[in-house]
C-alpha cells in the first residue's frame, strides 16, 4: 500500500499538485494513526476515519471506482476495537474483489449485549467454492496463505486479543461478491 501510494503521489505531482498534496496529507494522517503506539485499541470512530482515508487514497489510484458505505448503529462509534482491525477486511475487498465495474463496499456495524458485529460486504467478483474453502482453511493453519496474509494476521491478532470469543466468517459466491462477518466481544 505504501509503495503504491508513493508512486501515485509521484505520478500526480506534475499533473495535479493539489491532488498530490491531498494524498500526502491523508497518507501522513494514516501513518500517524498506524504508528501511534500509546494503545493497541482505539475508538471505532477513529478506525472508521482511517478506513475512509484509506479508501479515498485507493480511489485516486483506481479512478473513483470504489464506493464506501458505512452503516453503524447509534452509539457504536464509542466502542473500542483493536487498531487496524478493519483495514485488512476492506483491503481484501479492494484487492480481490475489483474488476472493471465499480466496487461497492458496505461496512455494517451492530452492537448486541456482549458483542460487536462488523460485516464487510462487497459486490465484487467473489470466490469459487473451492477458493472460499481454501481461504477459510488457511485461517486455521500456522502456514499462511500469502494471497490473504492480511486476513491471516487479522484472525491471529483477534485470537490473541479476544481469545475464542472472536469470530471471522467468510461467505462468497463467484460473481456475486464476498461477505466477511467479524464478531468480537465488548471490551
Amino acid at each position: 500500500f505504501l509503495f503504491n501510494t508513493m508512486q501515485t503521489i509521484q505520478y500526480l505531482i506534475p499533473l495535479s499538485p493539489k491532488v498530490a498534496q491531498t494524498v500526502i496529507q491523508q497518507l501522513s494522517q494514516m501513518l500517524r494513526y498506524s504508528l501511534r503506539t500509546a494503545s493497541h485499541t482505539v475508538k471505532l470512530a477513529e478506525e472508521l476515519s482511517y478506513i475512509e482515508q484509506y479508501v479515498a487514497i485507493q480511489n485516486i489510484r483506481f479512478d473513483d471506482m470504489i464506493q464506501l458505505y458505512i452503516d453503524a448503529t447509534e452509539g457504536v462509534q464509542h466502542q473500542t476495537i483493536g487498531k487496524m482491525m478493519l483495514q485488512p477486511l476492506v483491503e481484501n475487498a479492494i484487492k480481490h474483489g475489483r474488476d472493471s465495474e465499480p466496487l461497492k463496499i458496505t461496512i455494517r456495524i451492530r452492537l448486541t449485549k456482549r458483542k460487536l458485529h462488523i460485516l464487510v460486504h462487497d459486490n465484487g467478483i467473489g470466490m469459487s467454492p473451492s477458493h472460499l474453502e481454501h481461504v477459510r482453511q488457511s485461517l486455521h493453519h500456522d502456514v499462511f496463505d500469502t494471497t490473504h496474509l492480511g486476513l491471516n494476521h487479522l484472525h491471529n491478532r483477534a485470537m490473541i486479543q479476544y481469545g475464542t470469543y472472536a469470530r471471522l466468517h467468510i461467505f462468497s459466491r463467484s460473481q456475486q461478491g464476498t461477505l466477511m462477518c467479524y464478531q468480537i466481544p465488548l471490551v
